[in-house]
């Protein structure tokens, strides 16, 4: 994914222009859309786009943890786990045939091995809005943070020309994030 341009749309046109020709290669089109890489209408996402500047397998770890929400729940370490606790799961999760529960098992392998789930673990600070305060990096029986601390915040904004739109977005995050 990191050799090819983002494209304006993924589909299966833009498959077959990067070789991916096989009949069942348009099922990595599902794959996209469900880690979030893809959106409405086959348009690559901010997910995809971080993905590509060079944040790849830490991006993809989050984008897998957010995809199998439910696996994460039930186990810490799921990328872990040998196929038949990854079968059962999803058995008892989906209630699949076995052919799709296989397939489901193999493409979760495939995607952890090409993520790293450590440097996405140590670069996730948690963020917290309590009563208006805002509080970074911080439990409630933690120190003030230091500082010096930075905080980056990335908004993805609506695409549209109506001002007021953009206007209301940035009112309300003076409100709670610069008091």
């Amino acid at each position: 994914m990191r050799s090819v341009r983002i494209p304006d749309q993924a589909d299966s046109k833009w498959l077959l222009k990067i070789g991916f020709t096989a009949s069942n290669d348009a099922t990595m089109l599902g794959v996209l859309k469900f880690i979030g890489f893809v959106g409405a209408g086959g348009r690559p996402t901010e997910t995809w786009q971080a993905y590509y500047r060079g944040e790849g397998k830490a991006v993809l770890a989050r984008a897998i943890k957010g995809s199998y929400e439910s696996l994460f729940r039930h186990f810490p370490s799921p990328w872990s786990l040998g196929t038949k606790e990854l079968r059962d799961f999803f058995r008892a999760e989906t209630g699949a045939s076995q052919a799709r529960i296989s397939k489901m098992a193999d493409t979760f392998r495939n995607l952890c091995d090409l993520a790293d789930f450590e440097t996405e673990s140590r670069s996730a600070i948690p963020i917290m809005i309590s009563g208006g305060e805002l509080k970074v990096g911080q439990d409630a029986d933690d120190p003030a943070p230091s500082r010096d601390m930075k905080v980056t915040i990335n908004i993805n904004l609506p695409e549209t020309e109506n001002e007021e739109v953009y206007r209301k977005i940035f009112k309300i995050l003076s409100e709670y994030l610069l008091r």
